[in-house]
């Protein structure tokens, strides 16, 4: 585990950024346990960007960008369904598939201008 010294400034940056590899940021939330001071640390990281982002002007998608990324996950669903393309830790290759993972999906599809989460009626 990670002692006190260690826990820079940087690196709890670094975590609160995502920046960490998985087994890193599981080294430093184990020593965060320990050491009260660095959390605290880390959540004042976390208030600062939540303040950041929330002082953001909105800004309009522009117009396709949700079929555009819709035909984009399509085709790397596609991809992973491909022998030996087992990209993902933990999901066997050839898993996924279109139809599996489109109907979780809680936008309206390109396809049929329906939403595909919950309902069979027109968005």
């Amino acid at each position: 585990m990670l002692d006190r010294h260690q826990l820079t400034s940087d690196l709890l940056a670094d975590y609160a950024l995502g920046f960490l590899s998985p087994a890193e940021a599981s080294e430093v939330e184990a020593a965060l346990g320990v050491h009260p001071e660095a959390r605290e640390e880390v959540n004042s990281y976390f208030s600062g960007l939540t303040d950041l982002v929330m002082d953001l002007e909105p800004v309009a998608v522009p117009q396709g960008s949700a079929d555009r990324l819709m035909a984009r996950l399509d085709a790397e669903v596609l991809l992973l369904q491909e022998p030996g393309a087992g990209l993902l830790p933990g999901v066997p290759a050839g898993s996924l598939s279109p139809s599996s993972t489109s109907s979780s999906r809680a936008i309206q599809s390109p396809r049929s201008g329906r939403c595909q989460s919950c309902c069979s009626t027109r968005t």
